[in-house]
């Protein structure tokens, strides 16, 4: 899980001028899981010759970006003219961002080295494949 701070709240220059400006920061877990999403292997990845299994694998992407909703803590900083504004035209900006926020914590992970490498990913599954799949045939398999 990572601490995931988000300063963006969606507003324009009028609206900034006539009510005053809108600001707010929102602090949340989210977990995060990487992977292969194996729906995406063929037959065309697969090749298989005497000695050895070869399986091209897809890049790896995000999964899962899940926000705990109990961890979420939010504060904002709005003029009352903005706040009645908001009433008004039945605004929440809570909600707005909460919808902006999986595409902050994408790149928060990814820049901060979350995201696994497709080596590191074959790294971790090529030994265990092999092992289990040792009693069946005597070759080998080769994730590219």
């Amino acid at each position: 899980m990572v601490h995931c701070k988000l300063e963006v709240l969606p507003a324009s220059l009028i609206g900034d001028i006539i009510f005053g400006k809108d600001e707010g920061l929102l602090i949340a877990k989210v977990s995060y899981s990487f992977g292969i999403d194996l729906n995406k292997i063929s037959e065309d990845n697969v090749h298989i010759d005497d000695q050895s299994i070869t399986i091209t694998l897809p890049e790896p992407e995000l999964l899962v970006c899940k926000v705990d909703t109990e961890s979420i803590e939010i504060f904002t900083r709005t003029t009352l003219m903005r706040k009645i504004s908001d009433v008004i035209r039945n605004r929440n900006t809570v909600i707005e961002m909460l919808k902006v926020l999986e595409p902050y914590a994408v790149e928060f992970a990814r820049e901060n080295g979350f995201e696994p490498t497709k080596t590191e990913i074959i790294n971790n599954i090529e030994p265990f494949i092999n092992k289990l799949i040792a009693a069946q045939t005597d070759k080998h398999v080769i994730f590219k």
